[in-house]
C-alpha cells in the first residue's frame, strides 16, 4: 500500500509541476517585427509582425498596396523562453482552416528567428523562416 501512495504523491506533484509550466506558457504574450522572409531559401523583403495574445497567434504581412492577416488558434504548445534573455525555444502547435501548422520561436545569442511550418490537406508542407529585428513582450490586462 506504501508504494501506492507514494506513486500517487509523486504523479500529483508531477501534474502540479506541468500546470505551472502550462500556466507559465499562457502568460507569454509577445509582439514580433520583421522585415525579411525566408521563402523556399531565397530571402524576401516583406514586413510582418506576429502577435501571440493568449491563445491565438496573428500573423499580419505588409506589401506596399495590401496587408494581409491570418489568425492561428494555438492548440497545443512546449518548450521554455527566457523573457530577460529573449533566449529559448517554444514550439506552437495550430490550426486554421483545414490547415495544420506549427509556429517554432527560436531564440539564440546571435539573434531570434521564427519558422513556420504549413501542412495542407494534401500534406504538402510549406516553411517560412522570418528574422526577427524586434521583439516587444505584452503585458496581460
Amino acid at each position: 500500500m506504501n508504494y501506492y501512495i507514494k506513486k500517487g504523491i509523486v504523479l500529483i506533484i508531477l501534474l502540479f509541476g506541468m500546470l505551472q509550466l502550462q500556466a507559465q506558457d499562457t502568460t507569454l504574450n509577445f509582439t514580433l517585427e520583421s522585415d525579411v522572409v525566408n521563402i523556399a531559401g531565397y530571402d524576401t523583403a516583406l514586413k510582418s509582425t506576429i502577435i501571440k495574445s493568449d491563445g491565438n497567434i496573428i500573423l499580419t504581412q505588409y506589401s506596399s498596396d495590401a496587408k494581409n492577416e491570418t489568425k492561428f488558434n494555438i492548440i497545443n504548445s512546449s518548450g521554455d523562453w527566457n523573457q530577460d534573455t529573449s533566449i529559448g525555444s517554444i514550439i506552437y502547435s495550430m490550426a486554421i482552416d483545414d490547415f495544420q501548422c506549427n509556429l517554432t520561436l527560436l531564440g539564440q545569442e546571435s539573434g531570434i528567428s521564427v519558422i513556420l511550418n504549413l501542412r495542407t490537406p494534401n500534406l504538402q508542407y510549406d516553411e517560412y523562416k522570418f528574422i526577427i529585428r524586434d521583439i516587444t513582450y505584452n503585458k496581460k490586462p
